[in-house]
């Protein structure tokens, strides 16, 4: 699972903090993003070295989590 995250107010700037930048399973994007921003994320998620590498970290922690 990938995220797209854009916080906008309560809890959500912590859960941005903890996926994007502690756990590496999200990309932030801008509260005001465009559509051809957030596709460019999107792609970069599905094709991009960035997704590549949240596919590994995503399964290292559900290997951990299983244990």
């Amino acid at each position: 699972m990938f995220v797209v995250e854009s916080q906008c107010c309560a809890d959500q700037p912590t859960n941005c903090r903890y996926m994007c930048h502690e756990w590496e399973i999200g990309i932030e994007a801008d509260s005001n993003a465009k559509r051809e921003e957030v596709e460019k994320l999107v792609n970069e998620l599905m094709v991009g070295e960035k997704g590549k590498k949240m596919r590994e970290r995503t399964l290292q922690l559900k290997k951990k989590t299983e244990e």
